[in-house]
C-alpha cells in the first residue's frame, strides 16, 4: 500500500474572516504550487499536472486538510515531494519577507503579490495564527507555525516592496526565459504575438518588439518558434497588478524546449 501525504492547515481566528481574504490565501498557495511543483513534474511526466484540493474541513476553528489530486497517483515514488518539500519551500519563501529588512529584499513583483495575497488574512484579526501540519499516513512529519506578528511582517514588507517597485518604475527585466505561446483559431494572430515569461507571469501575454527587424530575425531563424526557449531583455507594462504586455529589446535562442 502506498504512503499518503497531506497538509492540515489550521487557521486559529478570533474574528470572522472575510471571504475575499480566505480565497486569496488559498489561491496564493495554489498559484505558487502550480509554478513550482506543477511545472517541475509537468516537464518530467507527460500529461501530469498535480493540483491541490481540500479533501476535508474538520470541526473546529477553520481546519482544512489539503491533498494532491493528479495523475501523480501513478507515480507514488514522487508524491512525497508534492506535499512535504513544497511546504518546506513555501515556508522558506515566506521567511524571506520575515527575516530581511525592506532595503535588502530583492523579491520580484510576482513574489510580492503572492506574499501579499497569502498574508491579507492576518490584517483584521490581531489574534489570528496559522499552523500547517504536514502528515504522512496521518502522522505528523513537519509543522510550520506562522504567528500573527510574522504574518503582518510578510504583508507589510510585500506591500512596501510593491510600492517601491511601482514608484521606481522597476519594470525592466534582463536575461529572463521566454517561450512563445501559440494562439489557435484566432484569424488575427501571427507568430510571436504572445509569450510566457515564467518569472513574471504564468499566463501568455502580448509581446511587442522594439523594431520589426528583431522579430523577423527570430522568425527567419526558425519558423516553429513555439518549440524553443529564448533569453530576453526588455520591459513590462502593467494594468493594475496584471501584466498587460512585454516589450522585447533583445532576444537570443537558448535551446529547444525538449532538450
Amino acid at each position: 500500500m502506498y504512503d499518503t501525504y497531506s497538509a492540515k492547515i489550521h487557521i486559529n481566528n478570533s474574528k470572522p474572516i472575510k471571504v475575499e481574504h480566505l480565497v486569496a490565501f488559498f489561491c496564493a498557495i495554489q498559484k505558487e504550487y502550480n509554478s513550482t511543483v506543477g511545472k517541475k513534474y509537468k516537464i518530467q511526466i507527460e500529461n501530469c499536472k498535480p493540483e491541490l484540493a481540500i479533501s476535508e474541513v474538520h470541526y473546529g476553528s477553520q481546519i482544512y486538510e489539503l491533498v494532491v489530486i493528479s495523475t501523480m497517483v501513478m507515480y507514488p515514488s514522487l508524491v512525497e515531494y508534492t506535499i512535504v518539500d513544497y511546504f518546506n519551500y513555501f515556508w522558506t519563501f515566506l521567511s524571506v519577507f520575515i527575516n530581511n529588512a525592506l532595503e535588502n529584499l530583492n523579491t520580484s513583483r510576482k513574489e510580492c503579490l503572492t506574499a501579499r495575497n497569502f498574508s491579507n488574512i492576518f490584517l483584521e484579526d490581531a489574534n489570528l495564527n496559522i499552523d500547517i501540519s504536514i502528515l504522512k499516513n496521518k502522522q505528523l512529519v513537519k509543522q510550520i507555525v506562522i504567528k500573527n506578528n510574522d504574518g503582518r511582517k510578510i504583508h507589510e514588507k510585500a506591500v512596501a516592496r510593491l510600492q517601491l517597485l511601482e514608484a521606481e518604475k522597476i519594470n525592466a527585466f534582463k536575461n529572463n526565459h521566454l517561450y512563445f505561446y501559440q494562439t489557435r483559431n484566432v484569424s488575427s494572430s501571427s507568430p510571436g504575438d504572445k509569450a510566457i515569461i515564467p518569472s513574471i507571469s504564468d499566463k501568455p501575454k502580448k509581446v511587442i518588439f522594439v523594431n520589426d527587424t528583431l522579430k523577423q530575425k527570430v522568425l527567419d531563424a526558425d519558423k516553429n518558434i513555439y518549440r524553443n526557449l529564448y533569453s530576453v531583455s526588455g520591459t513590462v507594462e502593467y494594468s493594475g497588478d496584471n501584466v498587460k504586455l512585454y516589450k522585447i529589446e533583445s532576444i537570443e535562442y537558448l535551446r529547444g524546449r525538449d532538450e
